[in-house]
């Protein structure tokens, strides 16, 4: 009884592209909100390097700091191209559905 259950509700939202645009805004805002907080982390560990290079302050760990930049970039550049992916595929998918 509950598979039949589970597979009525899964044929009732299949046939709603409406939910799918709504999941899809929901990925890619989920996405540009860690887009936007990797970069304000790369942006501060740029800053803090910075200045440690120029001798305007110490940074007791200029490794990590250095580390926590790399980390950051790569971040973001996964998620943009996760939300780069998700575009192409949900546009793919209403043209060809």
């Amino acid at each position: 009884m509950h598979e039949n259950q589970a597979h009525q509700i899964i044929d009732a939202l299949s046939k709603d592209k409406y939910i799918y645009i709504a999941l899809m805004i929901l990925v890619i805002h989920l996405l540009m909100k860690q887009v936007n907080k990797h970069h304000d982390k790369l942006v501060t560990s740029r800053r803090i390097y910075d200045d440690h290079k120029s001798g305007k302050a110490l940074d007791e760990t200029p490794a990590e700091t250095l580390t926590m930049m790399k980390k950051s970039f790569i971040s973001i550049v996964v998620n943009l191209f996760s939300i780069i992916s998700v575009t192409v595929l949900a546009a793919c998918f209403f043209i060809y559905f």
